[in-house]
This record gives C-alpha cells, sequence and structure tokens, in this order.
C-alpha cells in the first residue's frame, strides 16, 4: 500500500514538472507545415497530459515524440484543407510575432533598469532572461536557426512598419502613467513594462479571436481554446512587478486603448511572408 502511494506520488511529481513543457509545446502548434519542417499544429494541447515515462506504462512501449507529432499532423493537416493561407498565417504565425514584439519591450525595461542600477530588480531580471533563454530553447526544439531568423526578421519588419504607431502608444502610456503615479520614480523603465503586458494581453485578444476562426471553419465547436504558455505567464508577471502599478494605471484609457487598437489594426493588414528554404 505504501509502495503504491510512493510511486502515484512520483508519477504526479512527474507530470507536474512535465506539464509546463507540454504547454510551451502547444506555442508552435500554430507553426504551420508550411513554415516549418515539422508539422505542429495548433496552440492547444494535443493530449489531455503529458506522456508518462515508459516505467510506469505496463505491457507497451511508448514513444511520446512520435505519437505527439502524429497527433499534431492530423490537426494541422485539417486546418491546411479548411484555412486560407492568410488564415494559416493569422493563427500560426502571427502570436509569434506579437510575442516577439512583448519581448521586445520586457528587454527594453531590463535594459533600463540596468541602466538606472535599480537594485530591486536585478535578480528578477535575472529570473526574466533564464525565461527568454527557456523560451528560446524550446523554439529551438522545433524550428531550425533558418527559420527562427524568419521570425525575428518579419517582426522587425512589423515594428519598422507600425514605428511611428509604437511611438504614439509609448507617450499615452507615459502620460498616464504620469497622471495616475506621479510621484513614482523610473517612468521610462514603467513604461516599457507596461507596454510589454498590452502586448501580452494583445496575444490574448489574438488567441480567442483564432479560436473563433477555427471552431467556424473546422465546424468544431467543441475545439479546446488556446493557452497562454507558462513561460509568457512568467513574462506578465515580471513585468508586472517591473511597472509597480498595480491597480493605479489605468489600461482602458482612452488614449492607451485607442493606440493599441489602431496597432492591433496595423499588425491584422501586414501580409507577412511564408518561410522558404530555398
Amino acid at each position: 500500500m505504501k509502495k503504491n502511494m510512493q510511486q502515484e506520488q512520483e508519477k504526479a511529481s512527474i507530470i507536474e514538472e512535465n506539464k509546463d513543457d507540454a504547454v510551451l509545446d502547444s506555442l508552435l502548434v500554430r507553426e504551420m507545415a508550411f513554415t516549418t519542417p515539422l508539422s505542429i499544429a495548433r496552440m492547444h494541447p494535443v493530449v489531455d497530459l503529458p506522456p508518462l515515462p515508459d516505467k510506469f506504462i505496463s505491457g507497451a512501449k511508448v514513444l511520446p515524440e512520435k505519437v505527439f507529432r502524429e497527433k499534431v499532423s492530423v490537426g494541422t493537416k485539417q486546418m491546411m484543407e479548411h484555412l486560407t493561407v492568410g488564415e494559416q498565417l493569422r493563427v500560426s504565425f502571427v502570436p509569434l510575432i506579437i510575442t516577439y514584439i512583448a519581448w521586445h519591450y520586457a528587454e527594453k525595461a531590463m535594459e533600463c533598469a540596468a541602466r538606472d542600477k535599480v537594485s530591486i530588480l536585478k535578480k528578477l531580471s535575472r529570473v526574466l532572461k533564464m525565461a527568454r533563454k527557456k523560451y528560446e530553447d524550446d523554439l529551438r526544439r522545433d524550428l531550425d536557426n533558418a527559420h527562427i531568423r524568419h521570425i525575428a526578421q518579419q517582426a522587425e519588419m512589423c515594428m519598422e512598419k507600425i514605428q511611428r504607431d509604437l511611438t504614439i502608444l509609448y507617450f499615452a502610456v507615459n502620460q498616464e502613467f504620469k497622471r495616475t503615479t506621479p510621484d513614482y520614480p523610473y517612468d521610462e523603465l514603467r513604461t516599457y513594462a507596461i507596454m510589454s503586458m498590452l502586448f501580452i494581453d494583445l496575444l490574448k485578444q489574438h488567441n480567442k479571436e483564432m479560436d473563433k476562426l477555427l471552431m467556424e471553419k473546422l465546424h468544431d465547436k467543441t475545439l479546446a481554446p488556446a493557452i497562454l504558455p507558462s513561460v509568457i505567464s512568467s513574462l506578465l508577471t515580471g513585468m508586472d512587478a517591473f511597472s509597480g502599478v498595480e491597480d493605479k494605471f489605468n489600461y482602458e484609457d482612452q488614449n492607451v486603448a485607442l493606440a493599441m487598437k489602431v496597432i492591433k489594426n496595423r499588425i491584422d493588414s501586414i501580409e507577412f511572408m511564408v518561410f522558404n528554404k530555398e
């Protein structure tokens, strides 16, 4: 009885340890077959729980990686059959662009903290840099360097196209920050942190829209909603700490909301390039 309890505890521990990896895998699900050599369908869990090690599976040899990719490829095929190329890009590629921009402003916030020698944020900056490395490592698990460079190039192209809108957003956020918390120092640092959070919110909004699109196109009302990877949730928590505004900042401020609406529309209108190995 005691031995069984120990086995169950060990099993639960392994599931918990692998849960984040399963969620991070789901980020790459939106990278479709036409943009990556690996057919990883959509940012949804394709299994209820991460596969357990072989020692917990009696009477069968399980290949978790192969099983995972076979299940995902089915979803990929369905989406490629029912979605236009433009819709596939919106589902698979745009979330990676928005995530790139969120990290961009997080990095700028951390650079400000280092420049201004904000010692209280030194440890948190190290943790966030580790989270960034984990995010990049997980991308490299399924995408080669050429694909990752392509994502970065397209994200930089996007930011260049909307640079004026990003500048307007910066001043809108900075103005609202100074209005609501006039006595708080390090306004540049905090503005960048809030901007990073706004793009994570935009990622959530975009994914909800893609959930609705896929339900309609695949005629599947039971489709599981997109999951925000745990590493991005960690980024959101970290940037919230960097901003330090708690519930004082008005994220629904008219100027901030309008700036984000314009940015969303501009990103939606950009024709991103499909990756081509040749």
